[in-house]
């Protein structure tokens, strides 16, 4: 998946949070004028193609390289 398109993610970015949030169970900021977009596209430079990349994104910007990804949770 890593390389085809960013990944945009629910959460709201801040680039400081992790550095600040708490230790374990780390959910996000509640609030952020932009969202988080993770792993890299096909127009990223290699070194930046890789999962734990993350910045921040705005939800008015739009490009070729931004993606998202469905996700369902099984009940059993």
């Amino acid at each position: 998946m890593l390389g085809n398109v960013w990944e945009l993610c629910q959460d709201p970015f801040d680039a400081s949070y992790y550095g600040t949030g708490p230790t374990t169970d780390q959910q996000g900021p509640s609030t952020g004028a932009a969202r988080v977009i993770r792993g890299g596209a096909w127009s990223s430079d290699a070194e930046d193609v890789r999962l734990s990349n993350r910045v921040g994104y705005r939800a008015e910007d739009c490009g070729s390289a931004l993606g998202f990804r469905c996700v369902r949770v099984a009940f059993r």
